[in-house]
């Protein structure tokens, strides 16, 4: 896992952030004039000397970010596919790719300097708090190879209540592990109810309730990267089928013909809610098919 995320975070020719803050580091900004009060270190004194009057250097401040990471890991990410010619499952799943992803991008966060969490949604597995350096990737990466063994062995079992949705309960635990101007994405198929998931991406982005404890307690940064099969989005089938739950179990009867064209329309419509929602709270959504290109998919969420 290590050797790909590397190589993904690589290929995405993404670095270190930059803030747009001031402060004292190693690259100069630029200059203001001299106030009384102002530490008198930063005074350029050659300047001073050339026009008699003092100005202070002023240096671009690097700003350590906290990023923590949701991989959802309930039994409906375990889906690859189906390849209806073969008669199988196609291999790598949803919860791999998620995995994947979510490496790279810690690979990317730790080698610029930031800090790095983990929170595992939809199986016991306590969160990691966000910490920098190698040792906080070489944690993670523990985490998400031993997730996904668990996962082919047939483990991993989901642990949330009925009531609350995996990627629901696992925004609500990052909320105790990111700070206010902290960055929470989280990796998921986001194939629960919409108006649950956006209300908690809400409550995690405007942290502290109303307008004033908003403005004063800082917001974080959401995003949300929705990894689902290319079956799952553009599903065409005929014939009789047994469809299951995999997360309750529920069976039902039915001609796949018959209901095909409707589930491409509520996926389609389920997707572009949970796009809008997320866009109007001021968070990002990256859909992430698994025949999509992995770099393609981190320099969208990048920005790139």
């Amino acid at each position: 896992m290590l050797q790909l995320a590397r190589a993904l975070a690589t290929a995405s020719q993404q670095g270190r952030h930059r803030s747009t803050a001031r402060g004292g580091s190693a690259e100069f900004y630029d200059f203001r004039a001299y106030t009384p009060g102002d530490p008198t270190r930063l005074i350029d004194w050659r300047l001073l000397g050339r026009t008699d009057r003092a100005y202070l250097r002023r240096y671009r401040q690097e700003s350590q970010v906290n990023l923590v990471l949701v991989v959802d890991a309930s039994e409906s990410m375990r889906f690859a596919g189906f390849d209806a010619s073969a008669g199988t499952r196609r291999g790598r799943s949803k919860l791999r790719r998620a995995c994947e992803l979510a490496a790279a991008l810690a690979y990317l966060a730790v080698k610029g300097g930031d800090r790095v969490g983990l929170v595992m949604a939809g199986c016991d597995s306590a969160a990691l708090a966000p910490a920098s350096g190698w040792p906080a990737m070489h944690r993670i990466v523990c985490r998400l190879d031993a997730l996904l063994e668990a996962s082919r062995a047939s483990e991993t079992r989901a642990s949330v209540g009925a009531t609350e949705n995996p990627l629901e309960a696992g925004l609500r635990s990052a909320e105790s592990v990111a700070p206010r101007s902290g960055i929470v994405v989280a990796f998921s198929d986001a194939l629960d109810d919409s108006a649950a998931i956006l209300s908690a991406f809400s409550r995690l982005r405007f942290a502290g309730g109303g307008s004033f404890a908003a403005a004063h307690a800082g917001r974080r940064d959401v995003a949300l990267v929705q990894v689902l099969a290319d079956d799952e989005v553009g599903w065409t089938a005929s014939g009789a089928a047994t469809l299951t739950d995999p997360e309750s179990g529920l069976r039902i009867e039915t001609d796949l013909q018959e209901v095909a064209a409707s589930y491409r329309e509520a996926i389609g419509l389920h997707i572009a809610a949970v796009r809008r929602g997320l866009v109007a709270a001021g968070g990002r959504h990256v859909l992430a098919t698994l025949s999509r290109d992995p770099i393609d998919v981190l320099r969208s969420l990048l920005g790139s």
